[in-house]
């Protein structure tokens, strides 16, 4: 038996050791201690119950894999989707080169235009991304992020609910992501918190597509002083924490200013 041996083993130890470190046979350390009564299998040793260690370890074990093949998956889905946006970029403005050359230029030489779309590997040095994106990173993109909170009834109680929502577009405002999220009660205590809260968000998001150059668009002309340092919240406001996040956001852009919007002109949020 397996487990009969590892307890001899251990219990063989564990005397040598207290031989070892005990200066008289006698003391009560020595007396008092009985090494059969230890179970080193998890079990009683008496009704031969013992925990399954080795089950618990295959769990951990199927938890970390599932945990890596989710990552990789992830990592995936998100290079295709930026593979998409670069190639739908460089379609884009392939279609505006063509669309601006003279009839007469186009009727000799039309059949030989072409720029078929290509993205090369990055160089080893860069840690940020496997791959170039060379039209992302030459697009400028707009970013529209808008938070809203209400009061409602809910059962016998009121409660403030609220909600963000965020659009990237391109340059031509044509919508290349949209995410929407429910804020949690601590979340929507005031319209203002929700406004930054979207604006984390906002720039958050166009950071997982790596973009470069971005616009975001505000819409409230608080927080718009607030952005641009005209006005600064109180050092231990929920706003400052968020300003300070955003901050801290737009410098990870090569460019990322805002843009004071009417609010009658949201088209996405």
């Amino acid at each position: 038996d397996h487990d009969l041996a590892f307890n001899l083993q251990m219990q063989e130890a564990l005397a040598a050791s207290r031989a070892a470190h005990t200066s008289s046979p006698e003391s009560p350390s020595a007396k008092d201690f009985d090494a059969g009564t230890v179970n080193f299998t998890g079990g009683d040793g008496e009704d031969g119950n013992e925990f399954d260690f080795t089950c618990l370890i295959l769990q951990d074990i199927a938890r970390v894999y599932q945990e890596r093949q989710d990552r990789e998956f992830g990592e995936q889905e998100m290079k295709r989707l930026k593979m998409d946006l670069d190639r739908r970029i460089h379609d884009q403005k392939f279609a505006k080169e063509i669309m601006n050359i003279p009839d007469g230029e186009w009727s000799k030489d039309g059949d030989n235009i072409q720029k078929p779309y290509t993205f090369e590997a990055a160089s080893s040095s860069s840690s940020v991304a496997p791959f170039s994106f060379a039209s992302i990173g030459d697009e400028s993109f707009r970013v529209y992020c808008k938070g809203l909170v209400n009061e409602e009834r809910i059962g016998d109680t009121r409660a403030m609910v609220g909600g963000i929502g965020v659009a990237i577009c391109d340059s031509a405002d044509n919508l290349i992501w949209e995410v929407n999220k429910v804020l949690e009660a601590g979340e929507s205590k005031t319209s203002l918190v929700a406004e930054m809260e979207a604006l984390v968000l906002g720039l958050d998001e166009a950071l997982t597509f790596d973009l470069g150059r971005v616009t975001f668009f505000i819409d409230d002309f608080k927080i718009f002083n607030f952005v641009t340092g005209r006005v600064i919240p109180r050092a231990s406001n929920t706003v400052a924490t968020l300003l300070n996040q955003v901050t801290l956001l737009r410098a990870k852009f090569t460019y990322c200013e805002p843009s004071l919007l009417a609010r009658s002109d949201v088209k996405f949020v």
